[in-house]
C-alpha cells in the first residue's frame, strides 16, 4: 500500500492520487494500513473477512461510475490486488509487486525490512490481537442467545439487488448494539459472615455493511 500510494502520488506512469480514491481491506487485517493511508490522505474502508466483500465494493464503485477509484485491496490471507481486471486476489500480481518495490528499494540503498523499519519510525507501532471470549455457564447461553436475537438476518441482511445477469448486490445495515450484566452476594454473603461482593460486565457490537 505504501509503494502503491507513493506511486500515485509522484505522478508515476501517468498516475495519480485523486482525493476519492479508496483502499480495501478485511476488518481483521493490519490496521497499521489505516495509518499509512491517512499519511497519503487515502480512504480505508473495512469490509469483513473473504474477498468476495472486497469485490463487492468494487462493483459498487462501478455502478457509481468510480471504478478507477479502487486503488488497493487485501487480505489477511495474504490476498492482494492492484487495478480493476478481476474481481477476486492475485497471487502472481503480488509476487510481481514484491519483486517490483524490493528492485526500487534496492536502487535508493533499502531493503523491504529497511522501508518498513521506516514506516514504523514515521508512523509509529501498531500491536493487534485477537480475543476469544468463552461462555461455559447455562445463563451464558441464555445471554447470547437474547445477544443473537437483536441482530438476526431478517433485521440486518436486505433484498438481495440484481445489478445484471452474474452481479448482485446484497445490502447490510450498520448496527450498533451492546449489553451489560450484574449482580451481587450482599444478602447472601452477610448471613454467611463472608465479605460481601458485587460484580458487572457489558460488551458492544457494531455490524457494518454497505
Amino acid at each position: 500500500l505504501d509503494y502503491i500510494c507513493n506511486c500515485h502520488k509522484s505522478g508515476i506512469a501517468g498516475k495519480t492520487l485523486g482525493s476519492n480514491m479508496v483502499a480495501y481491506k478485511s476488518f481483521v487485517s493490519s490496521p497499521f494500513a489505516e495509518d499509512i493511508a491517512k499519511h497519503y490522505g487515502v480512504q480505508l474502508k473495512n469490509v469483513p473477512t473473504g474477498f468476495k466483500n472486497i469485490a463487492r465494493e468494487m462493483e459498487v464503485l462501478k455502478q457509481a461510475g468510480r471504478e478507477e477509484d479502487f486503488l488497493f485491496g487485501f487480505e489477511e490471507s495474504l490476498g492482494y490486488l492492484y487495478g480493476t481486471y478481476t474481481r477476486d486476489k492475485d497471487g502472481v500480481l503480488a509476487t510481481q509487486m514484491i519483486c517490483l518495490i524490493a528492485a526500487y528499494l534496492k536502487t535508493q540503498g533499502e531493503s523491504l525490512f529497511d522501508r518498513l523499519e521506516d514506516l514504523h519510525h514515521m508512523l509509529g507501532y501498531v500491536k493487534s490481537k485477537g480475543t476469544a471470549i468463552e461462555f461455559t455457564a447455562e445463563k451464558d447461553r441464555i445471554t447470547m442467545a437474547k445477544i443473537k436475537s437483536m441482530a438476526t438476518a431478517d433485521t440486518i441482511i436486505g433484498d438481495p439487488i440484481v445489478l445484471s445477469d452474474t452481479v448482485t448486490c446484497i445490502p447490510v445495515s450498520k448496527v450498533s448494539y451492546g449489553f451489560a450484566s450484574g449482580g451481587s452476594d450482599f444478602g447472601q454473603a452477610s448471613l454467611q459472615g463472608k465479605a460481601n461482593f458485587g460484580g458487572g460486565g457489558g460488551a458492544g457490537c457494531t455490524t457494518g455493511g454497505g
